[in-house]
């Protein structure tokens, strides 16, 4: 049997009152933190020809699958053709790339291998040090749930907090995380589920 404690202060009539929620379940994915690879500076250059420019030493490879980040926005999945430091993008979803000139942060998607029920989870916690996109694929692809967690940001849902289950009815097959911060960090992606029996 896995355990969780999740604790938070809640504020009621101007009066602040610490708040724990203990949960168990039958199994446990991902409490280790993983690492949250840096992302890249860099500055929209072109608008219609999806066209960003990445600071020296960015890192991006040729067909990198990024996201890219900026204020008030982020666009994911895109595919990257890289000449020097000029980056071309292609496909993606999301919103769209921002004008010409705006401040970016562009980064190449990590997986986390990892499937199960959506209707069995218990818990899914996603706690970030540094702004990041997680998003929960099945196994044709299909995205199931965006996450943009700012930074030190956390997403809970869990059973019997009152909300709709965001991951019912789906069966992850992985997901995928980037860092939407020039800056190295730690996320921690942390679930609780049922077996089936």
């Amino acid at each position: 049997m896995k355990t969780a404690s999740i604790s938070s202060m809640l504020t009621v009539g101007g009066e602040t009152i610490p708040s724990t929620v203990n949960l168990s379940a039958e199994g446990a994915i991902g409490q280790e933190p993983e690492e949250l690879p840096a992302g890249s500076a860099g500055t929209v250059t072109d608008n219609p020809s999806s066209e960003v420019t990445l600071d020296e030493g960015h890192g991006i490879t040729d067909q990198d699958t990024v996201d890219l980040f900026w204020a008030g926005g982020l666009r994911r999945g895109m595919t990257a053709t890289v000449v020097e430091n000029v980056v071309t993008l292609a496909g993606g979803a999301g919103d769209s790339l921002p004008a010409d000139s705006t401040p970016v942060v562009m980064c190449t998607q990590q997986t986390i291998d990892k499937d199960y029920l959506g209707d069995l989870l218990v818990l899914l916690a996603v706690i970030a040090m540094r702004r990041c996109c997680v998003e929960f694929f099945d196994a044709s692809d299909t995205s199931l749930l965006v996450l943009d967690i700012t930074a030190g940001g956390l997403f809970v849902w869990y059973d019997g907090c009152g909300f709709d289950n965001p991951l019912a009815t789906k069966t992850v097959a992985y997901a995928t995380f980037s860092c939407g911060d020039t800056t190295a960090g730690k996320l921690n992606v942390e679930i609780l589920y049922n077996s089936v029996s």
